[in-house]
């Protein structure tokens, strides 16, 4: 059942979750007459109430939203302001107090041409790099927007991801020309369209666990690419070789109970990784003897430091394969 929890903008293009809820839109303001602006509402009581704070007073919108995986404080939100001339020019702007305050980023802007941003992208193996999709193709920095590499495509880009398990290994979804990626954090992109028919790519999203890349299209639906590690063939076990069971309770607050089934006494690994991909902690890793075990983790990382609510993977591993499952952790 879903509950709405704003009425008050014209579009939600976008959001991101941190200490607050951030929805990236455009609206107009109270005169119906009035062009709309590029503007963010920030909410901190779960969408009870919204505060709009405008970005700019050029007509334009807010297409994008990042949160820095590193400080949920830090957030970009990128998109267009019409300029004298009619012309769309990039938005690019900075918070690093959770939205009460933003400062605009320079970001270059080729002369003469519209360019808007589609999509921003804060590496998370190098926080420092942030990728930003425009109409131009992708600019990155790796000093949070003082310098900007031009890009390497020459193509509309849309859509951004990245691969936590691989420093550098970055994807970028295009308007007609598919696919592409880089294994070195931006400067060379290929094209990796095997088996994608529709080029047209309106998103991305990387599943940090079972390393599978998920794209969609315009037109051709949903299209899932599994990425060659090794690791992917053996994830699933033969059936009755073991199983995972849901943790209980889930969602959880405190402890939660993680329960699973060996068919044989062997070397197991157990441990919690978050959305990126990154390890949180190893809760087992050793023999473990055959039949029903369980353990116990109480929301905190290997240095006992307590992790913030959100989506957890409980990752069972052995030497017939791994099992995946989903927790939520909510205070």
């Amino acid at each position: 059942t879903w509950r709405e929890i704003d009425n008050i903008m014209d579009n939600g293009n976008s959001i991101a979750l941190g200490s607050i809820y951030q929805g990236g839109c455009w609206d107009h303001d109270a005169d119906a007459a009035t062009a709309s602006v590029p503007a963010v509402f920030k909410s901190t009581d779960d969408g009870a109430t919204w505060q709009r704070k405008a970005l700019s007073a050029a007509a334009g919108e807010i297409v994008t939203l990042e949160t820095n995986p590193s400080d949920k404080n830090i957030l970009y939100a990128g998109g267009y302001a019409t300029n004298a001339e009619g012309r769309r020019t990039a938005v690019l702007l900075k918070t690093t107090h959770g939205g009460n305050d933003w400062n605009s980023v320079n970001f270059p802007t080729p002369a003469g041409v519209s360019s808007d941003i589609m999509d921003i992208l804060i590496d998370p193996n190098s926080t420092s790099r942030i990728l930003v999709a425009t109409r131009m193709g992708v600019y990155t920095t790796t000093n949070g927007g003082t310098d900007w590499r031009n890009p390497s495509v020459s193509t509309v880009v849309t859509c951004l991801a990245a691969d936590a398990r691989t420093a550098g290994k970055l994807y970028a979804g295009t308007q007609g020309a598919g696919v592409y990626a880089t294994t070195n954090g931006g400067t060379d992109w290929s094209q990796m369209n095997t088996g994608l028919t529709c080029k047209y790519i309106r998103c991305l999203e990387m599943d940090p666990v079972q390393n599978v890349l998920y794209a969609g299209t315009t037109t051709g639906g949903v299209y899932r690419y599994s990425i060659g590690t090794g690791v992917q063939d053996r994830d699933i076990p033969q059936p009755g070789v073991f199983t995972l069971n849901q943790n209980y309770p889930n969602p959880f607050n405190g402890n939660t109970v993680i329960r699973y089934t060996l068919n044989k006494t062997e070397n197991t690994r157990l441990s919690i990784v978050d959305m990126q991909g990154r390890l949180v902690r190893t809760l087992w890793d050793g023999i473990q003897s055959a039949g029903a075990n369980q353990t116990v983790w109480n929301g905190k990382d290997a240095s006992g430091r307590d992790m913030p609510s959100g989506l957890y993977f409980c990752r069972l591993e052995t030497g017939d394969g791994a099992l995946v499952g989903k927790m939520v952790l909510q205070k």
